[in-house]
């Protein structure tokens, strides 16, 4: 068997790709957490085939991929630290920036076949090893935004593993190697290293790769290709395999980092920039994040290009790639995504750090705001504040070391307080008194999102709209919010307006409805841009979470402490690991409004519960339903992707401009409280019921719900096969028979089912003979208990049911018609009685 070799994609709760709108770039978000993928590769065209397949597939879904391998996948949690240092890849990114074009004409719109032309116009300029050999190609964000020039990634499949660092060299070299490539090489703003535009960065063995399709916001910004299908093509060659691990493993480092002095030198030289050698360490600028710091930088300009919480994007020296950024409350390294190293702001750009220190000075130092801290008495961990002194309102909290207290009080004028109070730190989003009280020395975590604290600007009209009118309404203040909601729920009325007044109630009262939706249906509905552009602005990221099932399985649960609402991304049942014991966890966590929850690193803690839940799936069986179940409300499938209709482009746009109003409605909206703790019993939930359910599932609900229907269409439906068939047949209509009767004689729907009778009716169904003992196990384990009474003078195993007998059911023709010849007699004297 050939060998395999790691191919690892990475998402995030965010889309891990560039943005394009009126006012400009923005560049992929920085996600804390990810969760990461591992697939299997072989060095063969099925490999390459497979990896092609792989990279749409993740680009499509807002993705990156990760050069690297974790020896544990991620699961919704940072990567630092966790992906293996000794790892040697095969998989070679290549990495081309505005790659001039010349003369090559690319027509528009974008398709595969420019793409492929592009990619082999940029193979002329790769070493000649790669020149035949096949690949994948994949368009850059920016290919087709700038004239002249291409921008894309190329993948190889090596013959063997590399060492990186070696790579990393022969890449350089690669610049160097080819006159043109040479000849683009420029200063980076530092003035200590250089821009390759063949990127040196992907040789490392850590790297994110951001292949995600670009978003393009507004009318007048479009996507160059016709569908983001087109960005990724398999490019032809001689053979699968780029034959270049000897090549690479033979480099020798220290002649690249000769190359890049001598061309540093000859550049600042051409720039009349003084001659100076750069001087580096490795400094840690937070806790396991370590960089390369540039000691010795030249001056710089700096120009803002955009803020995106918590970071500010900014271009160096006239720049346009805003590839270079800070935390916004903490500008003292700049940070890039080029291969730089980090620089102070107040020695590359004295002038432009005081001016920004003071203006986020003005943000937050001001008369009515003081500083606090104190010590979370339950936790043991210490919080720094700010907080308005007029209203209580928090405007700024973070956890800190003990040490750092007071530093932070200093900053803002003011003494460490000696001791340092211990305060009752909890979350409450019913809370209405604010968030600082220092009487009783409490702190509440929660903080409204700014659609909660919205004075309504809806007019009257709309507001107080009542359960059953909210589609009407909506359509008229929000036409895409409604669109969008409609298409998700499958164009359900009933689900629609249920939907709303549940959603409603969560957003107002902010507690447990104990009832939970589905909503299902092909790839693409529009089921994430329900969460991303409408829940999680109402909610925030921070009280607002896209889930997905190893989340559930997980035994560390704190997220759920401060979760208002929970969306289960990609859910099916089946694939948990414990599917009975999964069912019954998502019964606890959607009913109960308290709960113990447990931290990385910490003990397990009983707090209160607010979350309420959606479940995503691309599956018809994706929820196993009882037939009494009471917690989720099950939408109508959804078979047609939200693309098919709707530009989904404008329709984001059109939901943010919509998306107040939104808030607005649902603040007013007449909430039914007693509709929105109810579920929906609807077909949608039947069919999901029944694709889900085995015939065993349908057999216990039938006795547990007392459906003498369903027993007596499917027992005496039976076609015996063999002789033993038929007398299990026998024996069932004989059981059904006297069920029948006993039901007649009791005058009432009520009886008792014995567990010989119960074990009769299911061998039939059966179409075997299990023993009694391993029937009353199985039956305990789904819940069905067989208690011993004493019936008619003898103690007998027993289950009371409540029979549910409808008109289509009729006794007396079942006794006639299927019971013994004492049974048939008996029908005179009940008919008498």
């Amino acid at each position: 068997m050939m060998d395999q070799f790691p191919a690892t994609f990475v998402n995030a709760q965010v889309h891990l790709g560039k943005t394009y709108t009126l006012e400009g770039r923005q560049n992929p978000p920085h996600a804390k957490n990810l969760t990461s993928i591992e697939y299997p590769l072989t060095a063969d065209f099925e490999g390459l085939d497979t990896l092609a397949k792989l990279i749409a597939r993740h680009s499509g879904g807002g993705d990156a991929f990760f050069t690297g391998h974790f020896p544990t996948p991620l699961a919704n949690e940072s990567r630092a630290g966790r992906s293996d240092p000794k790892f040697r890849p095969q998989i070679l990114v290549i990495d081309i920036d505005d790659m001039p074009l010349g003369d090559l004409e690319l027509p528009r719109p974008l398709t595969k076949e420019e793409l492929t032309t592009a990619a082999n116009h940029a193979r002329e300029y790769l070493p000649e090893s790669l020149r035949t050999t096949a690949c994948v190609a994949h368009a850059s964000s920016s290919f087709g935004m700038k004239p002249k020039t291409a921008s894309l990634h190329l993948f190889f499949l090596l013959d063997a593993p590399v060492v990186p660092g070696k790579l990393k060299a022969w890449l350089t070299e690669a610049n160097f190697a080819h006159p043109d490539l040479d000849a683009q090489i420029e200063l980076n703003p530092s003035g200590q290293s250089l821009h390759f535009t063949l990127d040196r960065c992907t040789a490392d063995n850590s790297r994110l790769i951001y292949i995600a399709t670009p978003l393009f916001l507004g009318k007048l910004i479009m996507d160059p290709f016709t569908s983001p299908q087109e960005r990724v093509a398999l490019i032809p060659g001689d053979s699968p395999v780029a034959n270049v691990s000897k090549e690479i493993n033979a480099v020798v480092p220290q002649t690249a980092d000769n190359l890049i002095k001598q061309k540093v030198k000859e550049l600042r030289a051409l720039a009349q920039l003084p001659s100076r050698v750069g001087k580096t360490k490795v400094i840690e600028t937070r806790k396991g994040h370590y960089h390369e710091l540039l000691t010795n930088p030249d001056t710089v300009s700096i120009e803002i290009a955009y803020e995106n919480d918590p970071f500010v994007y900014a271009n160096l020296n006239g720049g346009d790639s805003n590839a270079y950024y800070w935390p916004k409350d903490n500008p003292k390294y700049i940070y890039n995504f080029k291969d730089e190293p980090v620089v102070e702001m107040v020695k590359v750009a004295p002038d432009f750090y005081r001016d920004y220190m003071a203006s986020i000075s003005d943000e937050v130092v001001d008369e009515t705001v003081s500083p606090l801290v104190f010590r979370d008495r339950d936790a043991d961990t210490y919080s720094t504040v700010l907080y308005n002194t007029e209203d209580n309102t928090l405007v700024h909290h973070a956890y800190a070391g003990r040490v750092a207290l007071r530093d932070f009080m200093l900053q803002y004028g003011a003494d460490l307080p000696d001791p340092i109070e211990s305060w009752q730190v909890s979350f409450d989003p019913k809370s209405t008194t604010g968030q600082i009280d220092s009487a009783n020395k409490h702190f509440n975590l929660f903080r409204p999102s700014p659609y909660m604290m919205r004075k309504p600007e809806i007019s009257e009209e709309y507001q107080g709209i009542q359960y059953g009118y909210a589609a009407g309404y909506l359509s008229q203040i929000a036409p895409n919010i409604h669109k969008l909601i409609d298409h998700v729920v499958g164009h359900g009325q009933a689900e629609y307006e249920h939907f709303i007044n549940w959603l409603a109630f969560a957003f107002v009262y902010r507690e447990k409805t104990s009832v939970a939706w589905m909503f299902h249906g092909v790839e693409g509905t529009g089921k994430g841009l329900l969460f991303h552009q409408i829940i999680k602005p109402l909610f925030t990221d921070r009280y607002s979470s896209l889930k997905k099932i190893f989340d559930l399985e997980d035994s560390y649960d704190g997220w759920r402490e401060q979760m208002l609402l929970v969306v289960i991304d990609e859910f099916r049942m089946a694939d948990a690991k414990e599917g009975s014991r999964m069912y019954e966890k998502l019964k606890n966590m959607i009913s109960e409004t308290s709960g113990s929850v447990r931290h990385m690193r910490s003990n397990q803690k009983n707090v209160e519960l607010f979350e309420n839940m959606i479940f995503f799936s691309n599956t018809r069986d994706a929820l196993k339903i009882s037939a009494t179940d009471r917690r989720f409300c099950v939408a109508p499938a959804q078979n047609t992707p939200i693309n098919a209709l709707y530009d989904t482009a404008k329709l984001i746009f059109a939901i943010t401009q919509e998306l107040p109003l939104f808030a607005d409605f649902l603040a007013t909206f007449k909430i039914d409280k007693a509709f929105a703790r109810v579920p929906l019993q609807t077909e949608a939930k039947a069919a999901m019921r029944d694709a889900s359910n085995t015939w065993v599932d349908d057999y216990i609900d039938a006795i547990r719900s007392g459906d003498f229907e369903w027993l007596v269409n499917n027992v005496l439906d039976s076609r015996p096969s063999m002789p033993d068939d038929a007398v299990r047949v026998s024996q069932s209509s004989e059981v059904l028979a006297r069920l029948a009767i006993d039901i007649l004689e009791a005058g009432e729907s009520r009886d008792y089912l014995n567990i010989d009778d119960a074990l009769t009716l299911y061998n039939t169904l059966a179409g075997d003979n299990t023993r009694k003992l391993s029937f009353a196990k199985m039956m305990a384990r789904y819940g069905l208990s067989f208690e011993r009474r004493r019936i008619a003078g003898q103690r007998v195993r027993v289950a009371r049911i409540d029979w549910e007998i409808n008109e289509d059911v009729d006794l007396m023709a079942l006794i006639r018609d299927n019971g013994t010849p004492d049974q048939q007699k008996s029908l005179s004297s009940i008919q008498t009685h």
